[in-house]
């Protein structure tokens, strides 16, 4: 790898050290070594050292961070194996499906949560389920010098409804409710509900919202400890599928398609799936994730792109346990070919 700078500045707070010629990795993150649930989403990850505690623990952990003065970070994530792409939380939604994390964690990554009127914090609240957890550790949880900051997060959560479950030192947990926030009529950062027409669906390349995602708005039953648990999750067609159009034929149909093509691909193509030579996959047109799931037996994971152009069906790939992001291909090839026009995606340097 070609940076040590990451080694050099964070050594001391467990990212990664140098020895000799190596990197060693003491995992855990930088100060929340715990971990809990399915699908993760870490903030701000560093080097990825959450999400490759909770592999561990059967759990998938997608992490993100920008590609800002420690470089080579996302890098080093997927080198390491861990899934992980360069992103930052700015003026534009994030490329998943609403309510897909069972758990949102941010150790460190000094994201602003309760400025712009908490457009971030909603920006999170948007992503991860009903009854999911919400991990803050570090700054502004009752930090030095930080007492307003920390005032205003505990703020935005109240407005929203959210179940203090624990803090502890410099760590936070909340819980998201089950139901519609309340949205108190008046509070301090004018926090509303989206109208019933808001299709919180369309992620791509769409700008953040102002107001809270109702969960009335996205039918189907994917709270905690309502959808099914893994592995159950991964076989089982999720509620979101089958309110879709023959939704349920076309799972079971695209499932079996996909355990007869990994066969196919393994015997007679020769591919080395199973083995250690392959650690990640991007399947470009993931549809329900069956190659994903025809894997899951594997030591592997599976980023599952779906078009924006497509069936917006992201939704049922998170339901199922699975990880993956929406993706534009041809507005990628675009600017990349022309190298002007349409502005480049956030994402694009996830491939």
């Amino acid at each position: 790898m070609p940076y040590n700078k990451i080694a050099d500045r964070k050594g001391h707070q467990g990212w990664m050290k140098e020895e000799g010629p190596y990197f060693i990795f003491p995992g855990g993150g930088t100060m929340f070594p715990g971990g809990v649930l399915r699908t993760a989403l870490d903030m701000e990850c560093g080097v990825a050292s959450f999400g490759g505690y909770l592999l561990s623990e059967d759990a998938l952990t997608l992490s993100f961070a920008p590609r800002d003065s420690h470089k080579a970070q996302i890098q080093f994530a997927l080198e390491r194996g861990i899934p992980a792409f360069v992103a930052m939380l700015g003026t534009r939604r994030f490329p998943f499906p609403p309510f897909s994390f069972d758990l949102v964690h941010c150790s460190r990554c000094l994201i602003p949560f309760s400025a712009y009127n908490a457009s971030y914090f909603i920006e999170v609240d948007w992503l991860f389920r009903p009854g999911a957890y919400s991990v803050i550790s570090g700054p502004p949880v009752q930090w030095p010098k930080q007492d307003k900051e920390w005032a205003d997060l505990q703020s935005v959560a109240r407005a929203l409804c959210y179940e203090l479950i624990a803090v502890d030192g410099n760590a936070v947990i909340w819980k998201k409710p089950n139901g519609d926030s309340c949205l108190p009529n008046q509070n301090e950062f004018g926090l509303k509900h989206c109208d019933e027409s808001d299709d919180p669906s369309r992620a791509w390349y769409f700008k953040l919202k102002k107001c809270a995602t109702r969960i009335s708005s996205v039918k189907g039953k994917y709270a905690v400890g309502v959808i099914p648990k893994w592995p159950d999750r991964l076989t089982k067609a999720p509620s979101r599928v089958k309110i879709m159009k023959n939704g349920i034929n076309m799972f079971d149909a695209d499932s079996r398609r996909w355990a007869r093509r990994v066969a196919y691909y393994k015997t007679s193509l020769n591919l080395k799936l199973g083995t250690s030579a392959v650690r990640n996959v991007m399947d470009m047109n993931a549809f329900f994730g069956g190659l994903a799931a025809a894997l899951s037996s594997d030591p592997l994971w599976v980023m599952n792109v779906v078009p924006s152009r497509k069936p917006l069906t992201l939704d049922v790939i998170y339901d199922r346990g699975l990880i993956g992001v929406y993706h534009d291909w041809i507005k990628y090839n675009v600017s990349v070919v022309a190298d002007k026009g349409p502005k480049k995606s956030h994402f694009s340097t996830l491939i």
